[in-house]
């Protein structure tokens, strides 16, 4: 073996590191170890191979580190190439994206967009490419449904407010996604779903001068799912609360939240018709059903609420009530030590559904006053003990007696 050849060899590899570094972004953390690792290696190699002609194991050392330096060669040379490779394919998807002319297809309503995710994006620049892509597709403003799924990128163009014609819209599973574009100025924007999106705070931010005729004027259905993060809908500069927000939603009558359980506030609504809660915290639940033109109400899973008394007190004009998996809740006690009489103010209630509320051991006195009551259900509500005749009178009633193990009567 030439004298020096490892050490050239180790040389070399070190030189593929650091221009690795430079293209791979994210991985510059391990590459930098992987140099620091083989600068150590090369330090000492060179006297080991002066010595190797006269120690048998330094040279079989010497040998299979040799071995392990081809694969380390091999395995660099691959990483470069499959690199190369995905950008070359990035750069390929920005072009095919530009020259895809949707503006010649006049009768083109909806537009779904879809990530590959099982495509690995190591460098924080290819995620940039993706809002290139983004920006390449989205060149057709006469749209009326839109669908986002999978986007790498960390902000959405803020011209989207120019698809004047979107009805509808759905940004799912945007995992980096941390800022979006203005919504509020969809015009015609009817329907917003946003789901998975782990790294947004705010729906809206900064819409200060923004009156409240321009405000998501026709948006009348919002669902908002896994967005873990989320604090509220609308951030009117550092200096507010996040609840003094000016700005109201005056055409929605309808949201549903799921799993945002760090969400602090919600955004004024005077007509909104259907609501739907799971996973929130109970001051949501409060601002939620703080006006009495709710008539579908469906929550569960609301952390630390314990009773219902002040859910109920507005609610004049329910319909359809149900309520699950609340496990600190007992719907007979409304914080005053009774047991709550103020069910019977649910005057128009037709429809009641408990299930998975484990100290409910009694169905609430004060629904029997309710005479449009027509359906009550009961499931998994295990220390439910009994049930009053009056229930008998209804035209529909149905207690799962497996479920609720300790019933009597």
């Amino acid at each position: 073996m030439a004298e020096g050849f490892l050490f050239n060899i180790i040389g070399k590899l070190i030189g593929k590191l650091v221009s690795m570094v430079a293209e791979n972004w994210r991985m510059r953390a391990d590459l930098q170890r992987l140099i620091e690792n083989m600068t150590e290696i090369k330090a000492v190699v060179l006297d080991a191979e002066e010595q190797q002609s006269t120690d048998d194991r330094l040279q079989a050392w010497l040998d299979r580190l040799k071995d392990a330096l081809d694969d380390v060669d091999n395995l660099l040379d691959d990483f470069s190439t499959e690199n190369k490779k995905r950008q070359v394919m990035t750069n390929d998807c920005i072009k095919e994206a530009k020259d895809i002319n949707l503006t010649g297809k006049s009768n083109l309503r909806a537009l779904s967009l879809r990530w590959n995710k099982h495509i690995v994006v190591a460098d924080e620049n290819e995620m940039g490419k993706d809002s290139l892509i983004l920006e390449g597709l989205l060149s057709y403003n006469h749209l009326k449904y839109l669908d986002v799924l999978g986007f790498e990128g960390t902000t959405i163009l803020s011209s989207i407010n120019s698809f004047t014609s979107v009805v509808y819209m759905t940004l799912r599973e945007c995992t980096r996604l941390q800022h979006l574009p203005p919504l509020h100025l969809l015009l015609h924007l009817t329907e917003l779903s946003l789901s998975n999106l782990p790294c947004v705070e705010w729906i809206v931010i900064n819409s200060d001068n923004d009156n409240s005729s321009t405000f998501f004027p026709s948006l009348k259905r919002i669902r908002l799912y896994r967005l873990h993060n989320l604090k509220g809908w609308c951030r009117c500069g550092e200096e507010k609360r996040p609840r003094d927000c000016c700005h109201g939603l005056n055409t929605l009558d309808y949201f549903a939240i799921e799993s945002c359980p760090n969400i602090n506030s919600l955004p004024l609504h005077s007509y909104i018709k259907s609501i739907s809660l799971f996973k929130v915290k109970e001051k949501i639940l409060q601002q939620a059903v703080n006006h009495s033109k709710v008539e579908s109400l469906r929550f569960g899973g609301i952390y630390g609420l314990k009773s219902v008394s002040q859910v109920l007190q507005h609610l004049t004009e329910l319909r359809d009530l149900s309520i699950t998996h609340c496990e600190e809740l007992d719907p007979c006690n409304d914080e005053n030590g009774c047991y709550s009489m103020r069910w019977k103010q649910l005057a128009n209630l037709r429809k009641l559904l408990f299930d998975s509320i484990p100290k409910m051991e009694s169905v609430p006195e004060g629904l029997r006053y309710i005479t449009t009551l027509e359906s009550l259900i009961i499931l998994y509500c295990p220390n439910l003990r009994h049930i009053p005749e009056w229930i008998a009178s209804l035209q529909h009633y149905e207690i799962a007696g497996r479920s609720c193990p300790k019933l009597t009567s």
